[in-house]
């Protein structure tokens, strides 16, 4: 595929993409989730075009199609969906606590290495998962 036709095509995922990552804001749903979910779909279209083409649908091939590892392909193939939206949501939270760790004044300081205390209700490690680890 040629440059232009690949921007036109990247222009139009834009344009699509920014109502559903708007409702996903909304719900709560992070950029994790989201993620998986794409690769996902990646993996499953790729094996539905090799089957189309009348190829082998190995890790190898799909992996070549989606530009994923062979390892991602694998762990992708081998979680359904309602376990992998769980495991994004994990992952948002350990980004959304580590972000408030290294970016809110209660917790950071300059060199943003500020050794919390476990436990206390400001300034400290529980009061950090409180406000930035909620589900």
């Amino acid at each position: 595929m040629d440059m232009p036709i690949q921007q036109a095509v990247l222009s139009s995922i834009t344009k699509t993409l920014r109502p559903i990552i708007r409702l996903c804001l909304r719900h709560g749903i992070g950029e994790a989730a989201v993620s998986n979910l794409v690769r996902q779909l990646f993996v499953s279209e790729a094996a539905d075009q090799l089957s189309r083409e009348h190829q082998k649908q190995t890790v190898s091939a799909i992996a070549s199609v989606t530009g994923l590892s062979r390892k991602e392909v694998s762990r992708l193939q081998g979680i359904d969906p309602d376990r992998l939206l769980l495991a994004s949501r994990k992952r948002d939270r350990v980004a959304r606590v580590l972000s408030g760790w290294v970016n809110d004044g209660e917790f950071a300081d300059k060199t943003n290495e500020r050794v919390l205390p476990l436990n206390g209700t400001e300034g400290s490690f529980s009061a950090l998962i409180k406000r930035y680890g909620a589900m």
